[in-house]
C-alpha cells in the first residue's frame, strides 16, 4: 500500500521508530522514495545485514549503490538474516536527524532456539534508543568542528519519546512530552527487541526496575542465555532479553543512561520509558527519575572500557548456539590485519589549517583531534566501486601500507583492502586510548564476524604493543562457540580480535559507528574477490561519479541530479517555508504470512 503523508507526520513517523517486520525466508520489497526540498540532497538507507534473492546482502551506501535524490529505487531481497535489526540513512548525518527504523525479521517459533523462553514476542516490545541532540545534527557537526559549539547529547530517546526539562512548565516542573509505555499482564515472559541508533560517543546502558532479564541474542545471533540486572548497547547494536513479569501490578520505570559523553560530568543524558502491569493505574512509577538513579549497580553485559570480572561480562565471553563454522576454528586465519585507531593529533585539512591555525598552536581546550584508522582517513569514493571499479582513480587508493608517514601529517585516501573471495580474515582491532577516555563501536558491512578476542589492558596501549603480545601468544582465540555480531566496541587501551570469511563478493565499508567519526573519515573498504566475481549490475542501473552528462543521454521526461550526475525518473522539487526539509517515504510488501 502506497501513500503520501504531510511532512509533520512523516517525520513523527520516522523519529518515532516505524517497524518493518519481515517473515523469515520470505520475499519482500523494498521500496525508497524521496521528495526534495533542497536541490541535491541525497538519501541512502542502509538495511542492516539482509540478503538479496541472489545471494548478496542489501547495501545501500556510497561504496556500493548510489542514493536516491529524486524519484524511487526498489531493491527485493529474502528475509533470510534472522533477528533484530535496523535501517537507516547513511548520507551526510541524517541517520541522526530521524531517518532510522526497527526491522524485525522473525523465526518460526519451531526453530527458535530460545522459544521455550518466552510465552510472547510482540511487536510493541521493540525498542529502538537513540541520544538526542536538541538541534538539527549539520548544524551541531559545523559549530562543533568550526566554532567552540560541543558534541555532547541533550538527551536520550525511546521510541521518539521521552521527558525533557526544555519542554515542561518551569513553575511546576511537570514536563509535556510523553514517556514510551509498554504493557505486560502479570505471570507473561516477554521478549524485548533492542536497538541502538546511537549518534555520538554514548553508550547507552539499559535496566528495568525490580525485574532482571535474561539476555538471548545480538545483532540478529543467538547466543546461551545469561541473566543480568543491566546491559550497555553501543551505536549500531542489538539485543534481545526476555522479561519475567512477575513482580506485583504496577508501574516500573525502564532505564535509559548515556555514558561517556553522555555522563553526568557533561550533561547527564538519560531516559525513562514505563513498563506497565495492566490492571494498574496510569501513572508514572514513584522512584527517582535522576540520570545517577538510571545506573544500575549488579551483573552488567557488554561493559563499556571495564575489564572482565565476575560482574561485568563481555560479549566475547557470550557461548554462540548456531553451529560452529570450521573455517573460522583454524588456529591461523588465511589473511591478518592490524587496525590502529586513536583520536590523533594532526592537523586535519578540513578545521585545522596549518598556516592560519595548526592544532599545535590553540588553545587546548579548541584542538580538535582527529579519529582515524591507522592514522588515514577515507576519501569518499567518485563512484561506487561496486559497479565502477575502473572509474576509481587508482591514484587516490591506499593503504596502510603504502602510505607509512602519517603520524605527523595528515593523510586522506580512498582506503581499501583486498581480500580473495572465500579468505578467512581477521582483523585485530586495537583502540590505543592515549587521546581520550572514549570507544568505537565498528560495524562491518556485508559479512557478520566472530568475536574471538576482546580485552581492556590498561588505560592506553600501542597498536606496536599488541603486536608483540601477538606474536609471543599472549592473545589467546575463543575459536569454538564464538559470538557472532556485526557490530561491536573496541575498548579504550586494549583490542578486539574478530574473523569473518569473506563470502560475499563486492565492495563493503567498516567504518566507526559514531556519526561524527565516520563523517569525517573513520572507515575503509573491503574489496572481496575480483571484479569479475562481483553480482552483476541490474538492468538500466545507472552510472554516476565526477562526469559530465552528455546532451541526448538521458532520454525524455527526466530530471539530472547534479550531485552524482545521473538521471532519474523525473519528480517535482517544490519550495516550502517547513522547517523540515528531507522527506523520506518507506514502503515494504510482505507475505501475509504470519509467524
Amino acid at each position: 500500500m502506497e501513500g503520501r503523508w504531510d511532512e509533520a507526520a512523516l517525520f513523527a513517523a520516522l523519529i518515532s521508530g516505524s517497524l518493518m517486520k519481515f517473515a523469515f525466508s520470505y520475499f519482500s520489497w523494498w521500496k525508497r522514495q524521496k521528495s526534495l526540498q533542497y536541490v541535491g540532497e541525497i538519501s541512502e538507507l542502509y538495511i542492516y545485514p539482509v540478503k538479496s534473492c541472489a545471494g548478496v546482502k542489501v547495501d545501500q551506501v556510497e561504496c556500493s549503490k548510489l542514493g536516491v535524490t529524486c524519484g524511487h529505487v526498489s531493491d527485493r531481497f529474502k528475509a533470510g538474516n534472522k533477528g533484530t535489526h535496523f535501517w537507516h540513512a547513511h548520507s551526510g548525518v541524517q541517520r541522526a536527524d530521524g531517518v532510522f527504523g526497527p526491522l524485525v525479521v522473525r523465526l518460526p517459533r519451531t526453530i527458535d532456539p530460545h522459544s521455550a523462553l518466552y510465552d510472547e514476542d510482540l511487536t510493541e516490545h521493540t525498542i529502538l534508543v537513540t541520544d538526542w541532540l536538541g538541534d538539527l545534527t549539520v548544524s551541531r557537526f559545523v559549530a562543533h568542528h568550526h566554532r567552540d559549539g560541543d558534541n555532547k547529547p541533550q538527551s536520550i530517546l525511546i521510541n521518539g519519546k521521552g521527558a525533557y526539562q526544555l519542554y515542561g512548565n518551569k513553575t511546576t516542573n511537570e514536563t509535556f512530552t510523553p514517556y514510551a509505555v509498554f504493557n505486560v499482564d502479570k505471570g507473561r515472559r516477554y521478549r524485548f527487541r533492542v536497538a541502538s541508533n546511537g549518534i555520538l560517543n554514548c553508550p547507552i546502558q539499559i535496566s528495568v526496575d525490580d525485574h532482571n532479564i535474561t539476555m538471548i541474542t545480538s545483532d540478529g545471533r543467538p547466543f546461551e542465555p545469561i541473566e543480568v540486572e543491566t546491559f550497555i548497547i553501543f551505536a549500531g547494536e542489538r539485543f534481545d532479553f526476555v522479561l519475567n513479569a512477575r513482580q506485583a501490578v504496577g508501574n516500573y520505570w525502564i532505564r535509559a543512561a548515556g555514558l561517556a559523553d553522555c555522563d553526568s560530568s557533561f550533561k547527564g543524558a538519560h531516559q525513562l520509558a514505563i513498563l506497565r502491569y495492566r490492571g494498574s493505574a496510569k501513572d508514572e512509577p514513584l522512584e527517582e527519575k535522576g540520570y545517577n538513579a538510571s545506573i544500575r549497580t549488579g551483573k552488567l553485559l557488554n561493559p563499556w572500557n571495564r575489564k572482565k570480572d565476575d560482574m561485568n561480562v563481555p560479549v566475547v565471553d557470550l557461548v554462540n548456539t548456531d553451529p560452529n563454522n570450521a573455517a573460522i576454528s583454524k588456529s591461523t586465519a588465511d589473511v591478518k590485519f592490524y587496525i590502529g585507531m586513536d583520536f590523533n593529533k594532526i592537523d586535519n585539512l578540513y578545521f585545522h589549517d596549518p598556516t592560519y591555525y595548526p592544532v599545535s598552536a590553540i588553545e587546548y581546550n579548541k584542538h580538535l583531534y582527529t579519529p582515524q584508522f591507522n592514522h588515514i582517513s577515507i576519501e569518499v569514493p567518485p563512484a561506487p566501486p561496486l559497479t565502477q571499479l575502473d572509474d576509481i582513480p587508482m591514484e587516490r587508493v591506499c593503504n596502510h601500507t603504502t602510505h607509512t608517514d602519517c603520524t605527523t601529517r595528515f593523510c586522506e585516501c580512498i582506503y581499501l583492502l583486498k581480500v580473495k573471495l572465500g579468505d578467512v580474515v581477521e582483523l585485530v582491532l586495537v583502540d590505543e586510548g592515549f587521546a581520550f577516555n572514549a570507544n568505537h563501536p565498528i560495524h562491518l558491512h556485508g559479512h557478520a564476524f566472530w568475536v574471538v578476542a576482546l580485552q581492556k589492558i590498561n588505560e592506553s596501549i600501542t597498536l606496536d604493543k599488541v603486536k608483540e603480545m601477538d606474536r609471543k601468544g599472549q592473545i589467546p582465540r575463543k575459536l569454538t562457540d564464538a559470538i557472532r555480531k556485526d557490530t561491536v566496541t573496541v575498548p579504550d587501551g586494549g583490542f578486539t580480535v574478530i574473523r569473518f570469511v569473506a563470502d560475499n563478493p563486492g565492495i563493503w565499508f567498516m567504518h566507526c559507528h559514531i556519526e561524527y567519526h565516520v563523517e569525517i573519515g573513520m572507515g575503509l573498504v573491503f574489496q572481496v574477490g575480483e571484479p569479475e566475481q562481483f553480482p552483476p549490475k541490474p538492468k538500466n542501473f545507472p552510472k554516476c561519479g565526477d562526469q559530465k552528462e552528455e546532451d541526448g543521454d538521458t532520454g525524455a521526461n527526466t530530471t539530472s541530479c547534479p550531485r552524482w550526475g545521473y538521471s532519474s525518473s523525473a519528480c517535482g522539487v517544490s519550495a516550502t517555508d517547513s522547517l523540515i526539509v528531507f522527506v523520506a517515504l518507506v514502503t515494504v510488501l510482505v507475505s501475509t504470512f504470519t509467524v
